[in-house]
């Protein structure tokens, strides 16, 4: 039997690896203030802290250049959009001390978003489906078809991309150090759009 399956309208979600001083941006981020924020989720221990600078790329010149290369190529070579106008309006650090992971959440107010991760320590990003099924019914085998949740292994100088409605956490962390990240908010700037659908943006205030 010939079936054709189309996976139409998936999130189109890139992963790459980046070449900079890794260590360096570790580093730094060692010495960021963080705030924490504590939560239950299924039984698990909440406890990923982000920093309180929103902005932590600005001191990061070698690093934003290489996350926009990358933007840059998703933009261009993979969604194969027109010439578009961006910048990147919120960057922060995120730590997950020993024991605890993220909750659940989606980017609003953004377009794209991005995580860049400066060391492995067994790392994952769970994504869970948008609009999650009417039915369950367990499956023999998960694939990228029929799963509720998708788990993306990160290494040492991975990026990710995303649409910012997608929901996502960061899994446990299971190492024997806190785990470090920085993740990124991307915004269109100037003319957006085409014909009624038209929008222009003078500012981003960041």
């Amino acid at each position: 039997m010939e079936i054709d399956v189309l996976p139409l309208f998936s999130a189109p979600v890139a992963t790459g690896k980046i070449e900079v001083n890794h260590e360096h941006i570790l580093d730094r981020l060692r010495t960021l203030k963080y705030n924490k924020t504590e939560n239950n989720d299924n039984l698990e221990v909440i406890g990923s802290e982000i920093s309180d600078s929103l902005s932590v790329l600005d001191k990061l010149s070698s690093l934003e250049y290489h996350i926009k290369d990358f933007v840059n190529f998703y933009f261009n070579n993979i969604l194969h959009y027109e010439p578009v106008n961006y910048e990147i309006v919120s960057s922060w650090a995120t730590k997950t001390p020993m024991g605890t992971c993220g909750t659940r959440h989606t980017h609003p107010n953004s377009w794209i978003s991005g995580v860049y991760y400066p060391d492995t320590l067994d790392s994952s990003i769970e994504f869970s489906k948008q609009v999650p099924s009417n039915f369950y019914q367990p499956v023999k085998n998960n694939n990228i078809l029929n799963s509720e949740k998708w788990y993306l292994p990160v290494v040492k100088g991975s990026i990710v991309l995303f649409p910012s409605n997608l929901s996502h956490r960061v899994t446990k962390n299971n190492s024997d150090r806190n785990r470090y990240s920085i993740a990124f908010n991307i915004f269109p700037t100037g003319t957006f759009g085409k014909h009624d659908s038209t929008l222009h943006i003078n500012t981003i205030v960041s």
